[in-house]
């Protein structure tokens, strides 16, 4: 379709084709509606006319074949494209109203107006339909709108030409296409009737057009055109693209392409999607869109997301009709089309988190913690703040299957999945009984779509809480001594008795808490001097990590010996905790030896 507006001047034989924006069209709730008619019809003239500024001077050879202005009473012409409706004259114009144009072969004015008919029921010629025009396209193509006498809507494919201007239009109409006529004399006759749009049927009697509904207006062509060719097949495809693969939690959008030819415009055109299985999120400009155009290609989209991993396949269902007599329909389905582009499908990755937890005690995984997870950037870098999502009281799953967050059934190993890609941080928020949950927290990036699964660097370390005691030798209490604390501690008798030499009885119990046995002393003598052997015998006990914490000081084994306070004994000696033994030589001979010993014990059970 073109459609042209109006120019100021013409030159002779000389075609001036000057386009301008179309005024918007009356919508059919806008358009007049066709009153209830009278007995004397349609009221206001109409008539066939010339359009100068388009197809140049000398088209209309009767009245004013010269005049650079569209014509008003011709109606003899060269060809039949230059034949062009209009509204009628300024003052007795058309009245308001929704209008159809057909172009008959004289004689078809009894009701051959409807598009098809000819049956004798409709009052239509029994043999031959004498409608010229709807062999090309439906009345619905060659519809238009009148106000105030003036042709103020038409979006049809016939060129239109605008005499008025974009906020006051008086738009001028051409005939063609229609076949060339029948009548010996080579005369047409235009009809242009009344209808209501909402109530308007052509195919029955009750709610086609009659001749009261129409005007007339007869005109001749001196050289006839070849009809215009067929209308070619319709041809319809659909194309949606395009596969590909997301972390969940992205958005992605399909195109959609539809394109359309051949046949005859406009086309009506319907583009049905489908996403199965069903996203998390959907939406698309495809759906409940008519579109209806003279184009021929249209575009929409789909847009999913999704939470979960998995594969989306998308398709689009194209099904077209053209605006033809007969009319052509086509479809095409991305899903079972003979088109190589078949559907379109999005997979959806999601991330896991791995990281483990050990404990420095007695060593190895170490069950019973919690943990929280949180995204603090996604899978570019960019920083969420606050962090989303955060997941919390993530347990330490320790049974097979798993029933919470942690799917790795191992004590002290966690995995959690379905995760969105993007830097996770980690952080231990509850140890389990008798240890201090590890410091700080762990970053993990997880950003490569095909490696999926992040795993911190590190374990996480929790730190057992030992309970501090004093240990000392089994033997006389201090209490035997002078000015001792009752039961403070114990000191150990060095005897020569026999073949034995050393502490007796040897070897001798080290009493943590004066309630357990820690371990052993032993003492041996040497040529000129003495050691004391300190063993941990008991798994549940080390050495604190304090300095000095192995004193020894020779007594005398006598009521009458003054206290002496740990702090104050005359030998001191370090040994590690990752140690369970030390061996103090050098020591000088005496009857008793006092040994303190600061140890820690184990609160496991």
């Amino acid at each position: 379709m073109k459609w042209y507006g109006a120019a100021a001047s013409l030159a002779a034989a000389v075609v001036l084709a000057a386009c301008s924006p179309d005024s918007a069209p009356l919508s059919p709730a806008a358009a007049p509606l066709k009153p209830t008619l009278a007995a004397s019809g349609v009221a206001g003239a109409t008539y066939t006319t010339n359009n100068p500024y388009v197809d140049g001077l000398g088209t209309c050879n009767n009245g004013n074949p010269d005049a650079t202005d569209p014509t008003i009473n011709c109606n003899i012409y060269d060809r039949k494209s230059y034949v062009w409706l209009t509204g009628g004259p300024t003052v007795s114009g058309l009245e308001d109203g929704t209008y159809f144009f057909a172009v008959l072969v004289p004689g078809g004015q009894n009701n051959d107006v409807n598009d098809g008919q000819n049956s004798p029921t409709f009052g239509g010629d029994v043999n031959t339909n004498l409608n010229l025009s709807d062999e090309w396209d439906a009345y619905t193509n060659r519809t238009f709108v009148v106000v105030d006498h003036k042709v103020v809507s038409y979006t049809g494919t016939h060129d239109k030409y605008n005499l008025g201007t974009a906020g006051d239009p008086d738009f001028l109409i051409r005939l063609i296409p229609y076949s060339n006529t029948t009548n010996p004399g080579g005369e047409y006759d235009m009809a242009i009737c009344q209808i209501d749009p909402a109530t308007y049927d052509p195919s029955t009697e009750e709610t086609a057009a009659t001749a009261a509904d129409c005007k007339y207006d007869n005109f001749k062509v001196r050289e006839e055109e070849p009809p215009p060719p067929e209308p070619d097949n319709l041809v319809v495809d659909v194309k949606i693209t395009a596969d590909a693969t997301n972390a969940i939690g992205e958005e992605h959008v399909f195109d959609v392409t539809a394109t359309v030819a051949g046949g005859t415009k406009p086309y009506s055109v319907k583009i049905t999607p489908s996403v199965a299985p069903a996203p998390g999120t959907y939406s698309s400009t495809c759906t409940g869109v008519a579109f209806s155009s003279n184009n021929n290609s249209f575009a929409c989209t789909i847009t999913i997301n999704s939470t979960t991993a998995g594969a989306f396949v998308a398709n689009a269902l194209l099904e077209v009709s053209d605006a033809g007599t007969p009319q052509q329909t086509g479809s095409d389905n991305t899903a079972t089309g003979t088109g190589a582009e078949g559907p379109a499908t999005k997979t959806y990755v999601a991330a896991t988190l791995q990281w483990s937890k050990v404990s420095d005690y007695p060593g190895g995984p170490l069950a019973g913690a919690t943990f929280k997870i949180e995204r603090i950037a996604d899978r570019f870098g960019t920083p969420i703040s606050p962090s989303d999502p955060v997941i919390t009281g993530i347990v330490d799953c320790v049974a097979n299957p798993c029933a919470g967050t942690d799917t790795d059934p191992a004590g002290g190993a966690f995995k959690v999945e379905g995760l969105q890609f993007g830097t996770w941080r980690i952080t231990e928020t509850a140890a389990p009984p008798f240890y201090t949950a590890a410091a700080g927290y762990q970053d993990v990036a997880i950003t490569d779509l095909n490696s999926p699964t992040g795993t911190a660097a590190i374990a996480f370390v929790n730190t057992l809480n030992w309970i501090g005691e004093t240990a000392t030798g089994a033997g006389f209490p201090w209490a035997a001594t002078r000015k001792a604390p009752l039961n403070w501690f114990m000191y150990s008798p060095w005897t020569t008795t026999g073949a034995f030499v050393g502490l007796n009885p040897g070897p001798v119990n080290l009493i943590a808490g004066q309630t357990f046995v820690a371990g052993q002393i032993v003492g041996t003598q040497q040529a000129t001097t003495r050691s004391i052997t300190i063993t941990l015998t008991n798994a549940a006990f080390r050495f604190a990590p304090l300095s000095n914490n192995v004193k020894i000081n020779p007594m005398s084994c006598t009521t009458n010996q003054n206290y002496v306070p740990p702090g104050g004994f005359s030998v001191k000696r370090t040994v590690s905790s990752a140690l369970n033994t030390i061996t103090v030589t050098g020591l000088p001979s005496a009857l008793c030896y006092g040994v303190h010993v600061d140890v820690q014990r184990s609160p496991l059970p």
